[in-house]
């Protein structure tokens, strides 16, 4: 129970706190710590898990933190942390946190705590609430396009999952089961 190192992470990197405190978690992965304390050149950092050490940083990225924990997904083949900022949608390298993409998003809050989910091997789930809606998005290098959008359905902060082809999310007061592709509600 002795702790081994620790690390203020706003005070390291120039962190800004957002409104409800923090409420994302930290992404542990190949022997780092991968956190989202949205300083200057470091909305996201990964520490050595053994020392605290910075490993990365996100270079590049200078947004706040939006409540979401970040996901290690593979997108296309590559290795990459995803996750929301106060402004955007981003994936990073997982090795060493280099921007690959990002795509705007943002409703009149900045409060994103839904993790994005892989729905295929190049597009996501994104959903937002305050009236924001969902939607899927492709990636394609540093490419990303929108493929569908249900402003109908915001998903505020109760996750989503993935499965056996089908999204299920709620928003808008009700629970759906979406179909990746079209975006059309299989039932509610």
């Amino acid at each position: 129970g002795k702790v081994l190192w620790s690390v203020d992470a706003h005070a390291k990197f120039g962190g800004r706190n957002i409104t409800w405190g923090i409420a994302d978690n930290p992404l542990i992965y190949d022997g780092k710590v991968i956190c989202q304390p949205g300083g200057p050149d470091a909305s996201l950092v990964a520490l050595d898990a053994k020392t605290g050490e910075t490993v990365w940083k996100s270079t590049g990225l200078s947004e706040r933190s939006a409540y979401c924990s970040p996901a290690l997904l593979t997108v296309n083949g590559k290795r990459q942390v995803v996750t929301f900022l106060e402004s955007d949608v981003v994936g990073v390298d997982a090795q060493d946190g280099k921007p690959l993409w990002k795509y705007p998003y943002q409703n009149k809050y900045a409060v994103h705590p839904n993790t994005p989910v892989l729905c295929g091997k190049d597009r996501l789930f994104l959903s937002s609430g305050y009236g924001y809606g969902a939607e899927v998005v492709s990636v394609a290098g540093s490419e990303v396009k929108r493929v569908w959008f249900d402003k109908s359905s915001d998903n505020h902060f109760q996750g989503v999952a993935f499965y056996k082809g089908r999204i299920f999310s709620s928003g808008g007061g009700r629970f759906s089961c979406f179909d990746p592709e079209s975006g059309k509600v299989v039932y509610s």
